[in-house]
């Protein structure tokens, strides 16, 4: 297996912070040979689909899934949902990658990252995360 990664994330009112978390998730791709981004996106009341939208024409390696189903009152179902369904599309497709990151899409990992911190500790085989 060559060094892939599947790089998920759930999307739900992130609009102000997805073009620095797609900056950060392509400093991320570098570290591997191919990666695909795969998000689930829930119902916003802001711009996010229109910025999912454009960012998935610019990047030929990221979908997103748009969830229909009405949303629960409760912000930890509709995480759990989405997580979930982000968990099975990898354990689907477990010999395609090596790798798995689950990101936050909101100010988390907007902030600056640095990719070459999370190529060492990829490489560290006394540990696993």
């Amino acid at each position: 297996m060559s060094n892939t990664c599947c790089i998920c994330g759930t999307v739900r009112n992130c609009a102000p912070f997805l073009d620095r978390v797609f900056e950060n998730i392509q400093k991320i791709g570098t570290i591997f040979d191919k990666y695909e981004i795969i998000l689930f996106y829930d119902h916003s009341t802001d711009g996010s689909l229109k910025k999912l939208q454009f960012w998935q024409k610019k990047l030929p390696n990221m979908q997103f899934y748009h969830n229909k189903a009405r949303l629960s009152k409760y912000r930890t179902h509709n995480l759990a949902n989405a997580r979930n369904f982000l968990v099975n599309y990898v354990k689907k497709h477990h010999n395609i990658f090596k790798y798995f990151i689950m990101m936050d899409m909101d100010d988390v990992n907007a902030k600056d990252c640095r990719p070459e911190n999370l190529k060492t500790y990829l490489g560290r085989t006394d540990w696993d995360g």
